[in-house]
């Protein structure tokens, strides 16, 4: 956990080479923990997108991501009652629909962000408590909510809610709630009350604290 965090930290101070070794460790020291693949692939992600370039860091999410899916799998298999394996399993696959959204590949869209909300739903229902599946959730329903009438016809297939109070109020509880994701939470509130909002005083407040935890 310690050196997960490690890399958790470099990551977001935009250390990139150092998170991948400490994540690299943390993966040798523990296979079997749940969030190690799945933040792996964004440190290598964002390294690609800021020494080559966006067209680069699609084709290495790609890569790991069809990695880091069999990963998953097996884990599920082996641990069927741990539910954060589900959830990172659909993270995951939320992460191969951007891909396809960024290449405008709408039907792999569809397909992968399905499958990623069914998997994550499936972990909110065999635990409750596990908050780290509200950011997605949250995510989901506000870009929904502020997307065009095609898209949230289509997350209302998924069951989607497309309501942006909903939307925040799900990410507002990953931030004060969520083991890992209160990061990555408190990142998306903060553009959606700057840019979608119009609150700049909500956005200041959210950002202040992650500017002074991560300098970098």
């Amino acid at each position: 956990e310690n050196m997960l965090w490690k890399g958790i930290n470099a990551l977001y101070n935009y250390q990139f080479s150092n998170s991948i070794q400490y994540l690299d460790s943390a993966y040798i020291i523990d296979a079997t923990h749940p969030v190690t693949p799945f933040v792996s692939i964004m440190a290598k992600m964002y390294l690609t997108q800021t020494t080559l370039s966006y067209d680069s860091s699609y084709k290495v999410l790609h890569e790991e991501v069809e990695k880091t899916i069999p990963i998953y799998e097996k884990l599920i298999k082996l641990y069927p009652e741990e539910a954060r394996y589900n959830l990172f399993l659909g993270s995951t696959y939320g992460i191969k629909a951007r891909v396809s959204l960024a290449k405008k590949e709408w039907l792999n869209v569809i397909y992968s962000g399905y499958k990623g909300l069914s998997f994550v739903k499936k972990s909110q229902k065999m635990d409750s408590k596990l908050w780290d599946a509200s950011m997605p959730i949250g995510l989901l329903d506000y870009y929904v909510c502020i997307s065009s009438m095609p898209v949230q016809w289509i997350g209302r297939i998924f069951g989607l809610n497309p309501d942006c109070s909903t939307g925040i109020l799900e990410l507002e509880t990953a931030m004060q709630k969520a083991e890992y994701a209160w990061i990555e939470s408190a990142n998306v509130l903060t553009y959606a009350y700057l840019y979608f909002e119009k609150k700049p005083n909500k956005a200041l407040a959210i950002v202040s604290p992650l500017v002074d935890q991560f300098p970098g």
